[in-house]
């Protein structure tokens, strides 16, 4: 069975454009969890921390879905989802801005 690759032009730009959204979504996690950690609000999670990580990057991808391509915006907008969301079991929110 011959392995399938990389056949056109085409199929190269748009694994190389994948991989930069790829890098893209990676970088606004990096960045949105360096916040998260140096507001202390990971260290309050109780147990919660792989929630919060996937929200985040649940978020991410789905904005980035809709076109924001920038790490920093994707960034910001995911904390900001999370702020305003609840977690299961907490009953608290991420932040004073209730």
């Amino acid at each position: 069975m011959a392995a399938r690759g990389i056949r056109s032009a085409a199929d190269r730009r748009e694994c190389l454009g994948a991989a930069g959204r790829a890098q893209e979504h990676a970088a606004a996690f990096d960045r949105a969890w360096r916040t998260v950690e140096a507001s202390g609000v990971a260290a309050g999670l109780d147990g919660k921390t792989a929630e919060m990580r996937e929200a985040i990057a649940l978020r991410i991808v789905a904005m980035a879905d809709t076109g924001i391509t920038n790490a920093t915006e994707l960034a910001i907008d995911a904390l900001s989802y999370v702020t305003a969301q609840r977690f299961p079991d907490t009953g608290e929110r991420l932040s004073d801005n209730d």
